[in-house]
């Protein structure tokens, strides 16, 4: 692994009220290249190119390769649990739970299509410190606890059949990963379809009969 510079103060630093937006820049084209060629093959080198500037500056904002990859997949998975929490805004019911976290699977297709093709392929680096793997396991456990805690609740309450909670969580974000993934190497697969289709699977495994729609959705992937 190319050493970070000893010495910061010989690295061209950029200005000040520059250091967000250059810091941004390298995050994007992090992630746009870890997600078409998977992390093990992008190197800092093809970073910075890619950027249009010299290594030593990417090693001036992050510590190592691993530490890139934390911070491309940071932003995009926040801003995607936080845009769920809106979109139910507060509500204890179970179906507008499940819907909504489909629904931002369809909304926020293109973000979380490139995070879920990067943390598949991740695999950590010898001199990596386990950060990066500890961040995908909170991000898929996380979801599965959101998928499982709204079928809990809806057999509760007598919404939903009685079914293994938490193996029916796994087969649905499962099946979200892998519509996440077909996407990509599939040009004529429709994610927007295949995600209402899931849906329809869902409620049927769930025997509900009650209002099934993602009507908020416009099928435009990446829309906000």
């Amino acid at each position: 692994m190319t050493a970070r510079p000893e010495n910061p103060e010989l690295v061209d630093k950029p200005k000040s009220r520059r250091n967000g937006q250059r810091k941004d820049e390298f995050i994007r084209a992090a992630l746009d290249l870890f997600s078409e060629r998977g992390v093990g093959v992008v190197t800092i080198k093809d970073i910075a190119k890619h950027a249009g500037c010299n290594s030593s500056l990417i090693y001036y904002y992050f510590e190592s390769k691993d530490d890139l990859v934390k911070n491309s997949i940071e932003p995009y998975i926040t801003e995607f649990y936080d845009y769920y929490m809106e979109m139910i805004s507060d509500s204890k019911d179970p179906v507008t739970r499940l819907l909504a976290w489909l629904e931002t699977h369809i909304l926020k297709f293109e973000q979380i299509s490139k995070v879920t093709q990067i943390t598949a392929n991740y695999r950590p680096s010898t001199e990596g410190d386990g950060r990066v793997n500890r961040y995908i396991e909170w991000y898929y456990s996380g979801e599965r606890k959101i998928i499982s805690d709204a079928i809990s609740a809806g057999i509760k309450s007598g919404v939903f059949q009685k079914v293994d909670a938490d193996s029916s969580a796994e087969f649905i974000a499962t099946h979200l990963d892998g519509i996440m993934i077909r996407e990509t190497y599939l040009p004529h697969f429709d994610p927007i379809a295949a995600i209402r289709r899931l849906a329809d699977v869902m409620w049927l495994m769930l025997g509900y009969r009650g209002e099934r729609g993602l009507e908020q959705s416009n099928g435009v992937p990446g829309a906000a």
